[in-house]
């Protein structure tokens, strides 16, 4: 029994640090004795909301860095999916244009028109030359480049050029929001090791 209350308990105190704007347990809480005056900080975000356009999202190279860069530097905390995608936990490591407030190592969702959410952290920016005039989609019309291991990516993948359909078929739909959260991961808050 006390097994299960331990687990309960752990997986409560997760999900309310994950969730939560603000948790305070008052004493009239059935198991106030565990969270009693315990608060959740409020995580910040901002989302930017995307025009329409054809949905496509391509892939570079993750070893294109050289070795004196914060990007190199963080692809050393990554590793290599099962389709190829450079990853951070279960983070997507992509690169976007300026036109986003979004600094190296720092967590952002891609929220798709279907309603499915990639967990996202930003390897690399998109150069202003190699962006629209609005600096938010590369000139082939891509929102979002994921950073790959082109040696170990999917074949369909490498043939499309486009990762819509991979790791499912629920990619494969338009970003419709952009959410950047002020959480950093392999990085310390400005950015920078």
């Amino acid at each position: 029994m006390w097994k299960r209350v331990r687990r309960f308990v752990w997986g409560f105190s997760l999900v309310c640090a994950i969730n939560c704007n603000k948790l305070t347990v008052n004493a009239d809480a059935g198991i106030s004795k565990f969270f009693h005056g315990i608060e959740c900080a409020p995580i910040e975000y901002s989302v930017y909301t995307i025009p329409s356009y054809s949905g496509f999202k391509s892939f570079m190279g993750y070893n294109l860095f050289g070795r004196k860069t914060a990007q190199y530097d963080l692809q050393q905390k990554a590793y290599t999916d099962e389709y190829g995608f450079r990853k951070i936990d279960d983070y997507y490591m992509i690169a976007v244009g300026q036109y986003f407030d979004v600094s190296l190592g720092q967590r952002l969702d891609l929220v798709l028109e279907n309603g499915e959410r990639i967990k996202c952290i930003l390897g690399d920016m998109k150069a202003p030359q190699d962006t629209d005039k609005t600096n938010m989609f590369s000139m082939n019309g891509c929102l979002s480049e994921f950073l790959v291991d082109e040696k170990s990516l999917e074949s369909t993948i490498k043939s499309r050029g486009d990762v819509s359909t991979f790791p499912c078929e629920d990619w494969n739909s338009p970003v419709s929001y952009v959410v950047i959260y002020e959480r950093y991961i392999g990085v310390e808050e400005n950015g920078s090791e």
